[in-house]
């Protein structure tokens, strides 16, 4: 019967951390990450940012470059925690 109330309590601290986690790698400020993908999508070339997509599992950045159109995806080392790595898809 002990176990009931501590698995309830468990799972209600669970859902607001994963809440409150979301809700940061949506709204947070991105500036730093941005720069991050900017330089990855331009890093000879002058680029202007065209799109920005944000989830609470990933960052997805367009660029429009001289060469065409740059994505760059951001996305957490663990789902919702961790540092983000930018790649090219």
């Amino acid at each position: 019967m002990a176990a009931k109330p501590f698995f309830r309590t468990f799972l209600a601290v669970a859902c607001i951390v994963v809440s409150v986690a979301a809700l940061i790698n949506v709204f947070a400020d991105n500036a730093e990450l941005q720069a991050r993908a900017k330089e990855l999508a331009c890093p000879t070339v002058a680029c202007q940012i065209t799109r920005v997509d944000r989830t609470p599992f990933a960052q997805t950045f367009d660029f429009h470059t001289s060469k065409g159109l740059v994505t760059v995806k951001c996305s957490r080392g663990a789902i919702f925690f961790g540092e983000y790595a930018c790649t090219k898809p």
